[in-house]
């Protein structure tokens, strides 16, 4: 219930906001979409607040015959609202449906919704802002639609127990921003073809999903290149490189697992040597590859170990991280198989 304080505050900010720019409402089995316009024209709208939101939400594609162009706002002070009771309508909903149609979601909308367990992201959507998922505890699946999708920093942030991510079939021309999936609870990573994914995928993308034991990737590459950090803290992670993969190479990954060469002839790129020293630093503890691998003399020359910012060694074009003395390096544990 809302007090008469809060109660005279929203008041006087529905009352400012009707000034500064129109706003209109409407109720649909029982929940209110409020809604102010997206653009001068008053061709669009976008969802500002949700009221008695029951278990299964489904956010409607129009809204008075007003097509919905996002749910929620962009930075703070213009952010999706729930009333009249936040914790309330968060712990209620379960399941969200976003109709076709929408073409973002907004920053935090559907942040700390205790009870979510799943979404589908329709093909509409060509962004979700930062966090607009965080910290949902019990969403599971995610399963994304649109190929052109850019997901924002920390879009999903902290789901400890989001499990699957279902990417579309085809060429992924979109973003995966920086920590987008860090913190979740995923086991296995099936990455579609990005043209550049280096560029593509931001910094810590995947980073501290402590039960991921498997990466694959679309049969298309012919070159794969591990973003730096994107698997930080994934010590269970094998990184699975397909048969037809020419190159492989990889930026700095803390605490990193293993690598699979399916291809005798995948050779590894980009490893660099540090200044003095006669071996590869590479991130990963063990190495499986096929009898006669074209990756194996830089493998016998490998070590891994210590990273920090302490040392004075800098290699490669990581200048954030460095190597610790010989005696914090191991040799990579190499598998022939």
């Amino acid at each position: 219930m809302l007090t008469a304080v809060s109660s005279i505050l929203l008041t006087v900010n529905t009352a400012k906001a009707a000034k500064s720019e129109e706003t209109g409402s409407v109720t649909i089995k029982g929940t209110t979409f409020t809604y102010t316009f997206h653009d001068k024209k008053k061709s669009k709208v976008d969802i500002k607040k949700i009221e008695n939101a029951k278990k299964k939400l489904v956010i409607p594609a129009k809204l008075n015959g007003y097509p919905v162009y996002r749910i929620g706002g962009t930075r703070p002070g213009k952010l999706l609202t729930f009333q009249p009771d936040v914790k309330l309508q968060n712990s209620l909903v379960k399941e969200l449906i976003i109709e076709n149609g929408i073409k973002e979601i907004g920053m935090i909308s559907f942040s700390r919704f205790e009870k979510l367990s799943s979404v589908t992201i329709p093909k509409s959507v060509k962004k979700i802002y930062s966090e607009a998922f965080a910290n949902d505890v019990e969403l599971k699946k995610v399963k994304i639609r649109n190929q052109g999708v850019k997901i924002d920093v920390s879009a999903f942030i902290g789901c400890r127990n989001l499990n699957k991510i279902s990417f579309p079939e085809g060429e992924f021309t979109g973003k995966i921003g920086e920590s987008a999936f860090d913190g979740c609870n995923l086991k296995k990573l099936n990455l579609p073809y990005m043209k550049n994914m280096r560029k593509q995928i931001g910094r810590f993308a995947f980073a501290s999903n402590s039960n991921l034991k498997k990466v694959t990737f679309s049969n298309r590459y012919k070159k794969i290149s591990i973003g730096r950090d994107w698997f930080t803290d994934c010590p269970k992670v094998q990184i699975v490189a397909g048969k037809q993969v020419q190159t492989f190479s990889s930026k700095v990954n803390a605490n990193a697992g293993t690598v699979r060469l399916l291809g005798r002839q995948t050779k590894l790129t980009g490893f660099k040597k540090p200044k003095g020293k006669n071996y590869y630093y590479i991130q990963y503890k063990k190495f499986i590859v096929p009898k006669k691998s074209k990756a194996l003399p830089i493998l016998k020359k490998a070590r891994y170990g210590k990273v920090d910012d302490s040392g004075e060694e800098r290699f490669g074009s990581d200048s954030n991280y460095y190597v610790g003395s010989d005696a914090d390096m191991y040799k990579v544990k190499i598998v022939i198989k």
